[in-house]
């Protein structure tokens, strides 16, 4: 027989069984599917995140002044320009606004940091679009404000026209000066006045700079007229150098870690169940003259061939599942079109590559045992096993106590094969660890607070030394009018102030105390206090009645409860950070703070007694995180400030008649010092970003189960599957079905008690190093083993062990034991 006849044979000989082939496919073919759905899904939240920063900051990279005016048409025609758009602005001040007009087309709404929420785009030379807020300042109500002629300046001298309102818009602040109420912003038709400044959108975001030092170098435009969206660049972390797409990076290495570590346990186990299959076979050929180099090339080629069909398929799925996900979950939000342009194909070649190599290390292991064997060790391999437990069982079969010689007999099968037992082990182990590390992560990055949505208005007001007196008065009667109407609205004052606080030592834990002395200001006051009582830095919050009936129906308190001068109320924790609970406190009821509070009236108020704790608080303010937070009544924070009324409030309308409501709205209109929004508007674009987030992470959550539930289905199938013949044996000898199930499953238990005890220690490792990662040093101190999760993961384990161990149990008692014998 030529060498060429033998491969043939070889190779034939190893497909022989369809099923093993079948599985090492299907398993290639799943494992890169789940591989592919989570690049595409990563690439998709980075697309996502991107298209959400260009609807809040605007999509133009950079912009370019009107001294570049000749090199537009140049520029626009670059290679490196993905879009363009050459607009009029005028900005200046007149009387006491800060007015930014465009004139522009509809592209202006994309290229810069503006929304229409509401009406349509000018069209004509009379129209506009414009804030709401100014329309408040005119005097005009909500409802009216669409169809409203209002009159406009268009330069900082006289000259003025008048305009009809065909839209609202609202503008990112973070492009406003410091009183954002002072700044309006207004977009009209197109003009036929030359443009003074062009958008550029370019391809490459994250090289920004060098394209632009490319671009002004070759078309002669001074760097001093090119100007960087600068908040769009911020937010997105490229100035910082941690960018949104190195994390997601990150996370794609992350995700494809935890798949690949569930595949190699996988793998291993259906190549050796190949190989168990075939060893009679591989015996004979040997035996005529077949090397065993030849019969082990043969195998290694014979598996890659199977895996890279897998993986090509798995390819295929991987993309048909994704693009159905994106069509069906985000609509037209991000189209494919949009996803797959910027496609990474890159990364999808390393990491099949990369896949395969790995598999080939599991492979070796296999090829290199088979090149050792000699034919006589072939011919009994499937036979030692039987034989040796034939010796084992022999001592206990006679025994009367029958449920003690199956658990002996389990933990003998345990002890004898060891390195089955080994594989199995760290396949659940590994299995439990994909698990708590990839729902950690999903808990990590569900934790968002501190949006307030749910209300109505936002009312800011300028600090009280830019105003007259008489505008000051307006403010205080704005604030009392509206808290005087309790039918028709709730009022939720924001009064946040930092104060140094003396409490006990003892009140905090050891590691918020470590935590603390990072701080070299903190660390000092720390060792200048005394052994019982220390000085720290603390957030002191100002709660109306409303704000303090909420609080205490949210946390279960009486909601008769007040809150007297010189009583606090404490936070159990400090102010969360995304990603963590806090530190916890220890304070009790009857504690003394001490706040040092000096009202206006001259009196200090030194010690207050804590009224009570509470759990959560119905908005978090924006304050320095995990700092302590105490909350004292209105009125004593207002006589410690020295204020009338806050300078921001937030307003709830009541589920009244429409009359009360239109008072509301009446009291808010025509005061030009007071800023109103709606936090709905504000926030749309980040509920829509959470909306994507959550399907992103559901979506890996579904990858992860699928990866884990493939690692312990292959692991514990592998594990019964090769011992069907030593099945088979001890049935023969007497063993009832009842005695069987009992030793599977002693030997289940046995091995499930070894894997959580490593997979928890391998959690811990795992979980604590991923929250330091994520929250840097407040992780290391507030960090908590999430037992939880950990829980969760054990009993998913076991009840995909049972399911999985049922169809096997069944196929057990239908066993043809003579024909099983037989084939042996």
């Amino acid at each position: 027989m030529t060498n060429m006849k033998k491969v043939c044979f070889l190779f034939k000989l190893y497909l022989k069984s369809k099923k093993d082939a079948v599985r090492v496919s299907i398993l290639s073919m799943l494992s890169f599917c789940l591989v592919t759905v989570a690049l595409v899904i990563i690439k998709t939240n980075e697309v996502a995140i991107l298209q959400q920063q260009l609807e809040i900051y605007g999509k133009h990279t950079v912009s370019i002044g009107e001294e570049a005016y000749t090199s537009y048409n140049q520029v626009t025609k670059d290679l490196k320009v993905k879009d363009s758009l050459a607009i009029s602005l005028d900005i200046f001040k007149k009387d006491k606004y800060e007015y930014t007009l465009y004139h522009a087309d509809r592209r202006i709404l994309e290229f810069e940091n503006i929304k229409l929420i509401e009406g349509k785009f000018p069209t004509k030379d009379n129209e506009v679009i414009i804030q709401r807020n100014y329309l408040f300042h005119l005097g005009i109500k909500e409802e009216n404000m669409i169809g409203s002629a209002i009159t406009l300046p268009l330069d900082s001298k006289d000259s003025v026209k008048q305009f009809v309102v065909t839209g609202i818009i609202v503008k990112n602040t973070a492009h406003q000066g410091e009183y954002i109420n002072n700044a309006v912003t207004a977009v009209f038709a197109p003009s036929d006045e030359a443009p003074n400044l062009l958008y550029l959108e370019l391809y490459d975001i994250e090289n920004y700079t060098e394209i632009m030092d490319n671009i002004t170098g070759k078309y002669k435009i001074d760097k001093e007229v090119c100007y960087i969206n600068y908040d769009f660049f911020l937010a997105l972390g490229i100035i910082e150098g941690n960018s949104i797409f190195a994390e997601n990076q990150m996370y794609y290495y992350f995700i494809f870690a935890l798949i690949l570590l569930c595949t190699i346990v996988s793998m291993y186990n259906f190549i050796k169940m190949m190989v168990y299959n075939g060893y009679s076979e591989i015996a004979v050929l040997n035996l005529i003259g077949v090397p065993n180099e030849l019969i082990a090339v043969v195998l290694f080629l014979t598996v890659l061939s199977v895996l890279l069909i897998g993986c090509l398929l798995g390819l295929i799925l991987g993309l048909g599942i994704s693009s159905l996900l994106i069509a069906l979950l985000f609509k037209h939000a991000y189209s494919l079109s949009m996803l797959f342009a910027n496609f990474p194909y890159m990364t999808m070649l390393i990491s099949m590559l990369f896949y395969i190599f790995i598999t080939i290390l599991v492979l070796l292991p296999v090829v290199v045992h088979i090149n050792r064997l000699t034919p006589n060790f072939f011919m009994q391999m499937r036979r030692t096993t039987v034989a040796k437990q034939n010796s084992i069982e022999s001592k206990y079969l006679l025994s009367k106590n029958t449920r003690f010689f199956t658990r002996k007999l389990a933990k003998d099968n345990v002890i004898y094969n060891k390195k089955a037992f080994i594989m199995a082990v760290a396949g659940l182990a590994s299995s439990i660890f994909v698990m708590v590390i990839g729902f950690f992560f999903l808990s990590v990055n569900l934790q968002i607070f501190g949006h307030d949505t749910y209300m109505d208005y936002k009312v800011t007001f300028q600090d009280e030394f830019s105003m007259s007196n008489e505008d000051i008065e307006r403010k205080n009667l704005l604030y009392t009018n509206l808290s005087s109407m309790p039918d028709a609205c709730k009022v939720y004052p924001v009064y946040v102030a930092n104060r140094k606080v003396e409490i006990q030592r003892n009140s905090l834990s050891s590691k918020y105390i470590k935590y603390l002395q990072q701080s070299v200001e903190d660390r000092i006051s720390l060792q200048r206090s005394g052994n019982n009582t220390i000085s720290i830095r603390a957030v002191v919050l100002g709660y109306n009645e409303v704000q303090l009936r909420e609080l205490f129906s949210k946390n279960g308190l009486k909601e008769d409860m007040s809150l007297n001068n010189g009583e606090v109320i404490v936070l159990n924790k400090t102010i969360p950070v995304r990603g963590g609970e806090g530190f916890k406190v220890n304070f009790t009821q009857g504690d003394l703070v001490g706040l040092n509070i000096e009202l206006r009236n001259g009196e200090k108020l030194h010690d207050f007694t804590i009224k009570s704790m509470v759990d959560n608080l119905n908005i978090y303010p924006k304050a320095q995180e995990n700092m302590i937070c105490f909350i004292i009544n209105e009125e004593t924070f207002k006589e410690w400030i020295d204020i009338k009324v806050p300078s921001e409030f937030f307003i709830k309308l009541s589920n009244t008649e429409d009359s009360k409501r239109e008072q509301v709205k009446s009291l808010l209109i025509g005061n030009p010092y007071s800023e109103i929004t709606v936090p709905i508007e504000e926030e749309v674009s980040l509920i829509k970003g959470n909306r994507i987030m959550k399907i992103i992470i559901l979506l890996f959550f579904i990858v992860i189960v699928l990866a884990v539930g493939i690692s312990i289905l292959s692991t514990m199938y592998i594990r019964i599957y090769t011992r069907e013949v030593e099945y088979a044996m001890l049935q023969a000898i007497g063993l009832s079905y009842a005695q069987l199930r009992r030793i599977i499953l002693y030997e289940m238990l046995i091995i499930f008690t070894r894997s959580v005890i490593i997979g928890g220690v391998l959690s811990y490792a795992g979980t604590y190093y991923m929250q330091v990662e994520f929250m840097g040093l407040v992780g290391k101190y507030i960090y908590q083993f999430p037992f939880i999760i950990f829980s969760i993961s054990c009993l998913v384990t076991i009840i995909t062990l049972l399911i999985m161990i049922m169809p096997v149990l069944a196929r057990l008692r239908k066993m043809n034991i003579v024909m099983l014998l037989k084939e042996d």
